[in-house]
């Protein structure tokens, strides 16, 4: 799949719709650009950037590995130019995003690093007033964690497998047990 951040330069930030308009299809989305009043529908031009930003994997990404919350901080600053941008009125765009652009693997890799973050961030602000018992259910956490975190490595592995050997001699698409996910 070719990345929708090719298309992407901080320096000369081109229209998102005018670049992908079929992203007008969804009728959440179609919705969203006619909403949007800004000049050249910029605004909602620099979110749909921003969304794509969060959950593309690909390398042109820069943001591509970090945590969610450290993510979303340097997209508000760096493409949104507003450090505070509250994401709450945008769950639905958010969502159908993440339904047109991900695998049903990579939506499952998704939730299962936010999790792991989740969890880490409560463990650390924790620390502080920690019993017996409750060190001993962190420390069974970390070995659940280390489970996790093998299911999150397999998603990736397959994940890329899937993208990199998806098509055979011809141009055919192989099979799932040709690539040997079976």
């Amino acid at each position: 799949m070719t990345s929708l951040l090719a298309n992407f330069d901080i320096e000369n930030i081109r229209n998102f719709w005018e670049i992908y308009p079929n992203w007008k299809t969804p009728k959440v989305l179609r919705d969203f650009y006619i909403k949007d009043k800004s000049k050249n529908k910029n605004k909602s031009s620099l979110i749909m950037w921003s969304i794509i930003h969060m959950f593309e994997k690909s390398p042109e990404n820069p943001w591509r590995n970090m945590d969610s919350l450290d993510k979303i901080e340097l997209i508000n600053e760096d493409i949104l130019n507003t450090p505070n941008f509250d994401w709450t009125e945008y769950e639905d765009i958010i969502s159908s995003c993440k339904n047109m652009m991900l695998t049903e693997d990579e939506k499952s890799l998704i939730e299962m690093e936010e999790y792991i973050e989740r969890r880490r961030l409560f463990i650390k602000e924790q620390q502080e007033n920690l019993s017996f018992e409750v060190i001993k259910t962190i420390d069974e956490t970390i070995k659940r964690q280390a489970d996790l975190s093998k299911e999150i490595d397999r998603l990736r592995d397959k994940i890329m497998l899937v993208e990199d050997n998806g098509t055979a001699k011809g141009g055919k698409t192989e099979s799932a047990g040709e690539l040997g996910l079976l």
